[in-house]
């Protein structure tokens, strides 16, 4: 896990650990390997965009990233800032979950905690969009490394766990670049009223708890 002498005291503090607790992430090892190449069986492949639940993290799925991987997918996963259990970007600078983007358990009366709720879906889904505008060949000044031209954005698939199932479904509710959505015990609350009612276009997966 990258960074994960922040993220190991930071993931530990949610779950009320003693911030040493999962200090051994900095030594745990997946099935990736960092700057490997592309395989070469195909010229372009399928693009999937992974969305973290609250309080979650964008390696949180890596068992499942990687197994998609094999498979011939790209998968890019984000932090979504201020929402994830913390984000560290590229510069070092750190950034926190803010608690009052979603205020679970802050008394709240569902009339004033579904709107606030909703924003934080949009703003989601909007970073979706945002990573597949920049991912896309036609975005002036984007240096793709080894994705350079091999990306298939006509076939873009996205999945999500809990708030980043939501967030999914109502990305591609707005995004016809969305071909299938793949929602992991999806947190529906925040969803547009007009999607909950309506549904969506693309072909629906949510997988949901026996409770």
């Amino acid at each position: 896990m990258e960074n994960a002498e922040v993220m190991g005291p930071a993931i530990a503090d949610y779950l009320v650990l003693p911030s040493f607790s999962l200090d051994h992430l900095t030594y745990a090892e997946s099935h990736a390997y960092k700057n490997a190449p592309l395989a070469g069986s195909q010229d372009t492949y399928p693009l999937l965009l992974f969305s973290h639940g609250w309080n979650g993290f964008r390696a949180q799925n890596s068992f499942q990233v990687e197994e998609l991987a094999s498979h011939g997918y790209v998968v890019v996963a984000p932090d979504h800032t201020y929402g994830a259990v913390t984000t560290v970007f590229s510069d070092g600078r750190v950034a926190g979950n803010n608690p009052q983007a979603l205020p679970f358990g802050a008394g709240l009366p569902i009339n004033e905690f579904r709107p606030i709720a909703k924003k934080l879906v949009r703003q989601w889904a909007e970073d979706l969009g945002f990573i597949l505008d920049r991912l896309s060949q036609d975005y002036s000044g984007i240096q793709l490394g080894l994705l350079s031209g091999r990306l298939d954005l006509e076939n873009v698939g996205v999945l999500g766990h809990s708030t980043g199932g939501g967030a999914a479904i109502e990305f591609c509710a707005q995004d016809s670049r969305c071909a299938a959505v793949f929602g992991m015990d999806p947190y529906m609350t925040p969803v547009s009223e007009d999607v909950l009612t309506k549904g969506i276009s693309q072909p629906l997966l949510a997988m949901f708890s026996q409770a």
